[in-house]
């Protein structure tokens, strides 16, 4: 019992305070006098161990250990965590408990790595310290089973089986280091199938769910252009997402390509440092075969033989052969015309320059200007170099020529010219500081791009004010990224359905008898020139007059397009010239009826022509003109004073003109007021009470309203505004209320000249 109680209170355990009071009382209640002595004997064991205690509690303390081991995706938690786990191996290794055994340290440090394998099994880092760990301390035995054991939990690692098969070497297993390399090589295969095959699914996943799309939207072989635009655009979102998904694959393969690179690499010089040069030749044959292998192989195999066969003519073949596979690759370019330039070869030097410059393009060809010039500035003429930097401004014009002159006149690391005669080092940091103090006075101002781009904005504006002779557009174009725009996967398009078309034959007259059997239901206005309801005599039978507008309703701002009628309602309601005279209703019944509200039907579709018309209309995110605000159009249409005709002033609205209707005779229908048809004052309308008088003659006479006898200019009356050839495009949708627009062209129509 008191050996087990000595061994504990030594430990840090969590509860070691409560276990030294258990001991002290337990040694006491033994014996007092041997008590005091082993006490004392394990006093200073049990107060290192709880300070041990204490700081080690400070770095567990943000060391999670109830995670469920996975591969790394390096997270800025994941780092913290691996980080906190390698700050307690290492306190663990600085022998906080003063421990005189080694054995018993090991034993603590090799806990601790125990206990982090628990949460980071996946991390090759923590195996290698592990297995660096025994080898410091002489035990390669221990190491070797340590990365064994790491290879089977990550057979993909290069890390510890570069470390494993090392260590093998060390031990002259060489059997078992070339197994090693051998799985490695067939796991980072199999890792850039299974990388192929995933991107391959989520592309063929992506143009499934585009097709089953189009499939469900039931298109026939007609068409609209909208429809089509939304497929073309459709399209190229699927293309695009698809690149994605290829150029992602493409990177994670380049990856692991290049690991497979290294592993052909190590495994070459294994072979030449454990069997020789032959061994390793016979791996570079197999090497490139391989699919999955970059120019790499090449330079080290080609370099391997030059160094240690002193072979130079092998090194050149390989060179060569690499050339036929990575002729585009500028990085591979300039590793063999480094090793040209070391052989002291200057024609193929020169040979391999033409012919990459040649069949290289320009953006890819730059670091083998750069090469080009270097080595004619070191090894060829003043000509040659002329030459050169000519033909490399011509290829490259954006190469600044004086930085070129300097980059000729510097050598290894010496620039004196860029230190001490152009303060290049100065000029980076002042420009630095201007910026940090630009950035600092702007605070939460625009900044990046977006100001970038206001700064271009108002300099386009500058320039533009101070050019006073330069032509400005009309309509400046509107940057898209600037404004929002609409969401063109959610658009419907428009198809007119078959009862909202026009009718036309036997449906016409369906429509004409239904509009002459609803005249008790609706009351037609009057518009003949006189009591009797005839016609006017220049009245044209084709063309009959459409119905006259109702008086004029006080209304509010809120109510006016609810009461405006649609114009398929007002064409669709139009009489013919006997239908008129069969509605006109008797004078004593024109005062009792009420006058027709409009009701806009909001289920009614557009007709087939104005359909046929929208949809021959682009789409709309091909617009890249001005935005206008309809509200803002609006309100400036509506506040826009006009200039009235001499004599006259505007029509009277509302209560005023009901008043007025009901103080004229009593020939004046509901629908003849002096504001029936919005016009000026002075110009009447059709009804017989207060106007110019009818339609059937110009003289006065009685019962033809006011300013009896007064001729109208040009020979013409209201009703020739409305149906005569002249008239340009008001046909029979009846105005509002009170139009600004009907009247300006009535006022224009006035002094048109005689016909």
């Amino acid at each position: 019992m008191r050996r087990a109680y000595q061994k504990a209170v030594a430990i840090p355990l969590n509860n070691v305070e409560h276990l030294w009071k258990e001991y002290d009382q337990w040694e006491n209640n033994l014996n007092r006098l041997t008590a005091k002595k082993f006490l004392g004997e394990k006093s200073s064991a049990y107060m290192t161990a709880r300070t041990a205690l204490r700081e080690m509690r400070t770095l567990m303390e943000n060391v999670n250990r109830g995670v469920v081991p996975k591969p790394p995706q390096w997270t800025d938690k994941e780092i913290s965590q691996l980080a906190a786990w390698k700050q307690y191996i290492e306190w663990e290794k600085s022998n906080p408990l003063q421990l005189e055994d080694e054995s018993m340290i090991t034993e603590r440090v090799a806990y601790a790595y125990q206990q982090a394998f628990l949460v980071l099994r996946f991390y090759p880092e923590l195996w290698y310290d592990y297995a660096m760990y025994y080898i410091e301390h002489q035990k390669p035995e221990k190491a070797l089973g340590i990365l064994k054991q790491g290879v089977e939990v990550l057979p993909s690692s290069l890390l510890l089986t570069f470390a494993y098969t090392e260590l093998c070497e060390s031990k002259r297993q060489l059997d078992d280091a070339r197994q090693a390399f051998d799985v490695l090589l067939e796991h980072l295969d199999k890792d850039i199938e299974k990388i192929k095959d995933a991107a391959q699914q989520e592309m063929d996943k992506i143009q499934q769910e585009a097709d089953e799309e189009k499939n469900n939207m039931n298109l026939n072989d007609d068409i609209d252009g909208e429809i089509r635009e939304q497929l073309r655009v459709r399209e190229r979102q699927v293309k695009k997402d698809q690149e994605e998904v290829e150029t992602k694959m493409n990177e994670q393969v380049d990856g692991l390509a290049k690991g497979c690179s290294l592993v052909w690499i190590n495994y070459m010089r294994f072979a030449r440092r454990t069997e020789g040069i032959k061994a390793a030749r016979a791996l570079f044959s197999r090497a490139r075969k391989a699919a999955n292998r970059t120019y790499h192989v090449f330079i080290a195999s080609a370099l391997m033989e030059y160094h240690n066969s002193k072979d130079a003519t092998i090194a050149g073949k390989i060179f060569g052969l690499g050339l036929k596979q990575f002729a585009d690759d500028p990085d591979y370019i300039s590793y063999y015309l480094d090793y040209l330039v070391q052989m002291n070869d200057d024609n193929n030097t020169r040979a391999l320059f033409e012919r990459t410059l040649a069949t290289m393009p320009a953006t890819k060809a730059e670091p083998i200007w750069a090469k080009f010039l270097d080595y004619e500035n070191k090894y060829g003429d003043l000509a040659s170099i002329h030459s050169v930097e000519k033909r490399r401004h011509e290829a490259l014009p954006d190469i600044d020529m004086t930085q070129s002159f300097m980059e000729r006149y510097t050598y290894l690391n010496i620039r004196v010219i860029d230190e001490l005669e152009l303060g290049t080092e100065e000029r980076k940091s002042g420009d630095g500081k201007d910026a940090m103090a630009q950035a600092a006075t702007s605070g939460t101002g625009t900044s990046g791009p977006a100001a970038t781009n206001q700064a271009n904005t108002e300099q386009q504006r500058g320039g533009r004010s101070k050019d006073q002779n330069a032509k400005r557009p009309l309509l400046e174009p509107v940057h898209p990224e600037r404004y929002p725009r609409p969401d063109l996967n959610q658009w419907q398009s428009f198809k007119p359905a078959e009862s909202s078309r026009r009718p036309t034959g036997t449906a016409a007259a369906n429509v004409t008898s239904g509009v002459t059997s609803g005249a008790s239901a609706t009351s037609a206005p009057n518009i003949s020139g006189g009591p009797s309801g005839r016609i006017p005599p220049n009245a044209d039978s084709a063309n009959p007059p459409p119905p006259m507008a109702p008086p004029t309703i006080p209304q509010t701002k809120d109510t006016v397009m609810s009461s405006v009628a649609p114009p398929s309602q007002v064409m669709g309601n139009i009489p013919g010239p006997q239908q008129v005279q069969q509605q006109q209703p008797l004078p004593s019944q024109q005062q009792q009826q009420q006058p027709p509200t409009n009701n806009w039907n909001t289920n009614q579709q557009l007709p087939e022509p104005v359909a046929y018309f929208v949809s021959n209309l682009p789409p709309a995110h091909n617009f890249n003109g001005p935005l206008i605000q309809a509200n803002e159009l609006a309100e400036l249409l509506r506040n826009v004073i006009i200039p009235l005709p001499q004599g006259g002033g505007p029509p009277m609205r509302g209560p005023q003109q009901q008043q007025q209707q009901q103080q004229k005779p009593m020939g004046a229908g509901p629908s003849m007021g002096a504001g029936g048809r919005d016009m000026p004052p002075n110009r009447g309308g059709y009804g017989r009470g207060g106007g110019r008088g009818g339609f059937k003659s110009r003289g006065g006479g009685p019962g033809r309203g006011g300013r009896q006898g007064v001729k109208r200019r040009g020979g013409r009356d209201d009703f020739e505004d409305d149906y005569q050839q002249h008239n340009k495009g008001m046909g029979p949708n009846r105005p509002p209320a009170y139009d600004v627009f009907r009247a300006r062209q009535a006022k224009r129509h006035r002094d048109d000249p005689t016909y």
